[in-house]
């Protein structure tokens, strides 16, 4: 099952070691940057497929991003 509290502190950490800000990871991935806010405070959970845009994006699986696995 999704895990948003992993899913938030693992996104958070990986802006923060890219320098992504809401606005521009939202850019990235065609949201806006308060979508990825609601994301990051855990008031909404992403689509799959923006779990996987991300993934692709940060070079991790998206099983380590929703939380199913502490595997990169």
């Amino acid at each position: 099952m999704f895990n948003a509290e992993k899913f938030s502190k693992r996104l958070r950490e990986l802006m923060t070691q890219s320098g992504d800000k809401n606005a521009s990871l939202g850019r990235k991935i065609g949201v806006s940057g308060q979508c990825v806010g609601l994301w990051l405070a855990q008031k909404r959970e992403p689509h799959i497929s923006h779990v996987y845009a991300i993934a692709k994006l940060y070079d991790i699986s998206a099983e380590y991003l929703a939380g199913f696995t502490d595997e990169f």
